[in-house]
């Protein structure tokens, strides 16, 4: 007993300074503790990205520019093909607007070949980016996602977009902008609202009352019972005469039915009769045959006194002189 007793009193001993030494080595300020530590995973603070080296340019955005900072991505397609060096505002006098002036950074190897090149250098960048500005690039702000992403610049083909050129009259050459989709949902509306706010509301609206005004003074006027009582009226009058005609109905149903079979058998009776064989068309055929003679007689006459016109006048030659 007296050996197992003191085996367990050199464990407890040692455990209280294994938690002595663990609790020693853990601060005791709440204030030494990290931000890594207190916030773990996406919640910690990012460091800045680092901008890369690269072909500058530089984006005027008309609309708002929320969330964009130094080292936010330049993407194409969702390909990161460049950074953001640096994000300012400005004011446009002749405009009378706020932009925000976004200096970007691209890089020549991360760029698509556009007519089977790839540029290498500023200058082939820059004509890179000037053809493809007159096909349709423009310039975007966007978000890594719906809800709650990173803001980046786009750079996507507008087709429907104006005609426009890369910008060399600054110190950067200028990619020229596009407004965002909600930006241009925006635009519609506020069109849409400015147009009806010119529309001629209060005179519609008293021409729409004059109009119902006029429909209820016809409606309610004289004229309209006297044209419906006429309608009744013309109604019983045509369901008298209907019933009439339905009571004389049999009667001539069986007239007519005996005039059909009467023009049955007269039809039968020219059929036996105009036959093939039937005298009737014999003496036709004759006729016909005597009507040809004579027309061909007319016809070698006609063609005598063509050729001897003064005939009329000393008689036939005769044709042995």
């Amino acid at each position: 007993m007296g050996g197992r007793g003191l085996a367990a009193r050199c464990a407890v001993a040692l455990l209280a300074c294994g938690l002595a030494g663990a609790a020693a080595a853990q601060p005791t300020n709440l204030a030494q503790l990290s931000p890594d530590r207190l916030l773990p995973g996406a919640a910690r603070e990012r460091a800045p990205a680092p901008i890369p080296d690269g072909v500058p340019f530089v984006v005027r955005f008309g609309g708002a520019a929320r969330g964009l900072e130094p080292g936010a991505a330049v993407e194409i397609n969702g390909i990161r093909v460049g950074a953001v060096r640096s994000v300012r505002l400005e004011y446009d006098a002749a405009a009378r607007r706020f932009v925000v002036a976004t200096e970007i950074v691209l890089l020549p190897e991360a760029l698509p070949p556009v007519e089977g090149r790839r540029p290498r250098d500023s200058a082939e960048t820059a004509a890179t980016i000037a053809a493809l500005i007159e096909a349709g690039l423009r310039a975007r702000m966007a978000s890594t996602r719906l809800v709650g992403g990173e803001a980046v610049v786009a750079l996507a083909m507008v087709p429907e977009a104006p005609a426009a050129r890369l910008g060399r009259g600054g110190a950067l050459p200028e990619i020229p902008a596009a407004p965002t989709r909600a930006e241009e949902t925006t635009d519609r509306l506020q069109d849409l609202l400015d147009r009806v706010s010119r529309a001629p509301v209060e005179q519609m609206v008293a021409d729409l009352q004059e109009a119902m005004a006029g429909l209820k003074a016809l409606v309610t006027g004289p004229e309209l019972r006297e044209t419906l009582a006429g309608l009744r009226d013309g109604a019983a009058e045509l369901r008298t005469q209907v019933a009439r005609l339905g009571a004389r109905a049999d009667p001539i149903m069986a007239s007519l039915n005996e005039t059909v079979r009467n023009a049955g058998r007269t039809i039968g009776s020219l059929d036996r009769q105009l036959g093939d064989r039937s005298p009737l068309i014999a003496e036709m055929h004759a006729l016909l045959r005597e009507m040809n003679g004579a027309a061909r007689s007319m016809r070698l006459m006609a063609d005598y006194l063509e050729r001897n016109p003064d005939a009329l006048l000393r008689g036939k030659s005769d044709s042995r002189r």
